[in-house]
């Protein structure tokens, strides 16, 4: 594993607090902003620094991070519930996201605009039925009507807005089950690996047992060989002596 230097664990923490403060949805927080900026700084530091450098593919990811972020302050700067921020929500919508964190942001921040809309949309409508309930002319009758059609329109795009979260939501959720369903297999996998290896190391020491103790035996067994032999070499030469002792006895 490559070091990691202390820039890139002040850095990994500042994006980690970003995220969470673009979780929590606050337009109004001006710490978000400051944040975004100080990593932008720190991405350019990153860059520059001659050791413990992160990998190209990190850097990539860190930009592309960092450029969500700063997706998302442009959508907070739009007015609240204007046709502005929804088109900027759309586009950001239609955008690549760098990873499933990110992701889950996104679909957080445009269930909230959608709700926004939808709860806009029905004070207007009711707004709308009273005036034309209380007004009996023609002129103020037909704007009542024209609003409708309007509201039922802007009402079916966002029903397939919803739709369309509704179905990444999916797809997130199917990626995740592939992903825990791939890491359970990889972890029996180990485990199995893990239980051969360790029957093969109780074989092993097994089968050293048993030559040590065949060891232990031969060396047992060739020390008593040896003094036999030595025992009979001595009782060869005291034999030999005692017989010339007798055939040359002393004058």
């Amino acid at each position: 594993m490559a070091p990691v230097s202390r820039l890139e664990i002040n850095f990994c923490r500042l994006l980690e607090r970003c995220e969470v403060l673009a979780d929590e949805r606050n337009p109004t927080d001006w710490r978000f902003k400051k944040y975004v900026q100080s990593l932008e700084d720190m991405l350019l530091d990153l860059r520059n620094i001659n050791t413990c450098q992160p990998s190209k593919d990190t850097l990539v990811h860190y930009t592309s991070k960092v450029d969500f972020l700063k997706r998302l302050i442009a959508v907070d700067t739009q007015p609240h519930n204007s046709p502005e921020k929804a088109l900027a929500h759309e586009q950001l919508a239609l955008k690549p996201v760098p990873d499933d964190k990110a992701k889950e942001i996104l679909l957080k921040r445009q269930t909230k605009a959608i709700r926004d809309v939808r709860e806009e949309l029905l004070e207007s409508r009711s707004s709308v039925k009273t005036n034309a309930s209380d007004s009996k002319g023609l002129r103020q009758r037909v704007p009542g009507q024209g609003g409708g059609e309007d509201f039922d329109a802007v009402l079916r795009y966002h029903n397939s807005m919803q739709e369309k979260i509704a179905e990444e939501m999916v797809s997130l959720a199917q990626n995740l089950k592939q992903n825990a369903v791939l890491a359970g297999h990889i972890v029996k996998k180990d485990t199995e690996a893990v239980q051969k290896s360790v029957q093969s190391a109780e074989q092993n020491y097994e089968r050293l047992q048993n030559e040590q103790r065949r060891l232990e035996e031969h060396l047992r067994r060739s020390c008593n060989c040896w003094i036999w032999l030595m025992l009979a070499i001595v009782f060869f030469v005291f034999l030999n002596m005692v017989v010339f002792m007798r055939v040359f006895p002393k004058r």
